[in-house]
Formats: C-alpha cells, sequence, structure tokens
C-alpha cells in the first residue's frame, strides 16, 4: 500500500500548509452593522458558509488589518461546541462582496508551496 502514482512524493501536511489562528474580538464591540466576524455558527454541516442574521455576529471595534479574509482563502472550523460535532474540521473558501473578518476560532490554511493545489486539499 505504500505505492504512489507516478511523479508523486510522500510529505507531511505540516511541510506544505500552516493553520492561521484569528483574532479575539472583543464582545462589546459586536454590533447589528460592520463587517462580518466569521464564527462556527457560519459553517454549514455538508460545507461551505452561510450568513443568516441570527448567526451572524458584526463588529464595531478596531482590528488588525491582518485578519480581514480575501476571497478565495480557505477556511477551517476549530471549534465546535454542539453535542455531535458535526462542524468539527468543515472547510470552506471565502467569497463574499462583504468584509469578513478572522475570529480566534477559524483557521486560515496558508500555504507554503505552490505545490498543493487548493481544491483539492
Amino acid at each position: 500500500m505504500n505505492d504512489l502514482p507516478k511523479g508523486w512524493k510522500k510529505v507531511k501536511l505540516g511541510d506544505l500548509v500552516n493553520i492561521k489562528h484569528g483574532f479575539a474580538f472583543k464582545g462589546e464591540y459586536f454590533s447589528n452593522s460592520g463587517p462580518i466576524v466569521l464564527t462556527p455558527g457560519n459553517f454549514k454541516e455538508e460545507g461551505g458558509l452561510y450568513f443568516r442574521d441570527e448567526k451572524t455576529k458584526r463588529y464595531k471595534g478596531k482590528f488588525p488589518d491582518e485578519f480581514i479574509f480575501k476571497n478565495g482563502d480557505l477556511i477551517v472550523v476549530m471549534t465546535d461546541l454542539s453535542s455531535l460535532c458535526k462542524i468539527l474540521g468543515n472547510p470552506a473558501f471565502i467569497n463574499s462582496e462583504e468584509t469578513i473578518l478572522h475570529n480566534q476560532r477559524i483557521g486560515k490554511i496558508e500555504f507554503k508551496t505552490k505545490e498543493i493545489f487548493d481544491r483539492f486539499l
């Protein structure tokens, strides 16, 4: 079972990617307006994201620019407090016309190499 397809090589995932942790946004600045703070509540069980009003938090405080997602960023849920943990590890790609902020319970996949296809990962 150690045979790999021709041209493939065996590497550790950690040699290819980093997981960047998000920012600890202060609850006192959550609001009904401003950029969206991405939370595990925005992840669908079947994969992907959704932004329903009751599951979407917004932020009116200051934050570092490095915690603004770009369209195409690959992200993963790092915390699932539900009893069945159905979204823990779920991936999604950012695709939004609104500003989406990188919360501390969400991991952003940063590629160390261009040898990996993000949609395959």
